[in-house]
């Protein structure tokens, strides 16, 4: 529960080393507690395969799940490692209607990895952990101490950190789950409601973005529906690329391309003669995204047949391309950002606040030759 995250130390107490900090909401299974010198509880957890990690009691909310058969025997019908189960426990106890399904890639966890962690491939941002970027050579200079940006000012990811956003085991949890929801339209689920929710707070809340509708909740839901994408996830989307209060590319009003529009970013990189906000809106201009409405709809046809049917029909998926053969792991990636499905992921969450028990189907890909635990942050 701790806001900032939690010390993993290699014995009951402050006084022992920090093996790593999970961060807040993550589920681990407890095996044992401890008592420090000072009498405070720590909690002993599997942290490897040969080390247990402790954590202080003060920051853990424990949650006893029941055992339950059927989901057992469904979990291991599906293929899901020993590793998986503890957190989707818990999550299943929570939510008896959603829907976990394994997705086998057919290749090794190293051979994914070492394909994701090409130097330029994953990117952190300025404001992350100096640890969290890559020393290796292309991104870091051992002579003068300088790192490579990339994409205007971030950095290459290491392969720590890309490990740890990429092994699914550490978003089993309420809010890391739904990088792994399907983005295939399903009206049980979707509907005008669930994205005004998300969008709530945005620059898009009690707008009206034209084009016959009254309000963006009502166009991006008409947009998810006609083109076969979760309309919860188009409004996330546009909140991940543009932000809350929006940006040059989603307000029309940029010198030379004023009345333009781009709310997916779709083209939107640096080059040598155009900034990524210029080559954006270039892109919008000749796609004659001339209005709201029709740049959301462009971009959401664009995001379904480019990446949904192409099995890149999740956050995780979008990001990690997965499920299209080990050949295609680290190309056709939506985003560099290392940790941009996760984020993602939390935002898509605000469509279920008011009743967090659809049934969401969430596929989890499984690797071959995983750790025995999952990985976490340097």
């Amino acid at each position: 529960t701790a806001s900032d995250g939690l010390n993993v130390r290699s014995g009951a107490g402050t006084g022992y080393s920090v093996l790593t900090v999970l961060d807040k909401g993550i589920s681990v299974e407890i095996t044992g507690s401890k008592k420090a010198s000072n009498g405070k509880t720590w909690y002993a957890y599997k942290y490897s395969s040969s080390k247990t990690g402790y954590i202080c009691s003060d920051y853990v909310s424990v949650k006893t799940v029941k055992s339950d058969s059927s989901f057992e025997s469904y979990l291991t019908k599906q293929g899901f490692p020993k590793s998986y189960k503890s957190g989707l426990r818990v999550l299943h106890a929570s939510h008896p209607k959603w829907v976990f399904k394994a997705v086998k890639t057919g290749y090794s966890w190293s051979t994914a990895l070492s394909k994701e962690s090409v130097i330029g491939r994953n990117l952190v941002s300025p404001s992350s952990p100096k640890s969290y970027r890559s020393t290796a050579s292309g991104a870091y200079n051992s002579r003068t101490g300088a790192w490579t940006r990339f994409d205007g000012s971030w950095y290459a990811a290491n392969s720590k950190v890309i490990a740890y956003y990429m092994d699914p085991r550490n978003f089993l949890t309420e809010n890391g789950i739904y990088q792994f929801m399907t983005h295939r339209y399903d009206s049980g689920s979707q509907s005008s409601a669930t994205v005004k929710a998300v969008i709530k707070g945005s620059f898009m809340e009690g707008r009206n973005p034209g084009g016959g509708y009254s309000s963006y909740q009502s166009l991006i839901n008409a947009a998810g529906k006609n083109t076969g994408v979760n309309p919860n996830v188009l409004a996330a989307m546009i909140i991940q690329e543009q932000g809350w209060s929006g940006s040059s590319l989603c307000l029309g009003r940029y010198p030379g391309y004023k009345g333009y529009y781009n709310f997916f970013n779709i083209g939107a990189y640096t080059t040598g003669s155009m900034s990524a906000v210029q080559r954006g809106l270039w892109y919008a201009r000749n796609q004659g995204w001339n209005t709201q409405y029709k740049s959301i709809k462009g971009g959401a046809r664009f995001y379904a047949d480019s990446y949904v049917k192409a099995k890149q029909d999740s956050y995780y998926t979008k990001k990690f391309n997965v499920k299209n053969g080990s050949a295609n792991v680290g190309t056709h990636q939506y985003m560099t950002n290392v940790a941009a499905a996760a984020s993602e992921g939390s935002l898509v969450k605000r469509a279920y606040s008011s009743n967090s028990n659809y049934p969401v189907i969430f596929e989890v890909p499984v690797y071959n030759s995983m750790p025995s635990s999952a990985c976490q942050l340097p």
